[in-house]
C-alpha cells in the first residue's frame, strides 16, 4: 500500500511560443501585444514562479522592436 502523498508536489511547466514562417507582420504584432507581452509581464510579477519558456526562432525574428529586454538573456 501506498504511503501518504508528499506535502510538497512540483509543477514543471514549459511554454511554446510560435508564429508560422511567412506570417503577417500584424499577425505577429498582434499576438504580441495581446498575448505574449502581457502574460510574461504577469509572470514577470512572479519570480517564484519557474517557467521554462521557448520562442521559435522566426517569431523573435519578428518580435517588435525585439524581445522584452527584462526577458534577453
Amino acid at each position: 500500500m501506498p504511503g501518504p502523498a508528499p506535502s510538497r508536489r512540483t509543477l514543471l511547466l514549459c511554454l511554446h511560443s510560435h508564429q508560422p514562417v511567412g506570417n503577417f507582420d500584424s499577425v505577429i504584432e498582434g499576438a504580441a501585444r495581446d498575448a505574449y507581452l502581457p502574460f510574461l509581464q504577469t509572470l514577470a510579477d512572479f519570480p517564484s514562479v519557474k517557467v521554462t519558456i521557448h520562442f521559435s526562432g522566426f517569431l523573435l525574428r519578428g518580435w517588435p522592436s525585439g524581445p522584452p529586454t527584462r526577458f534577453r538573456s
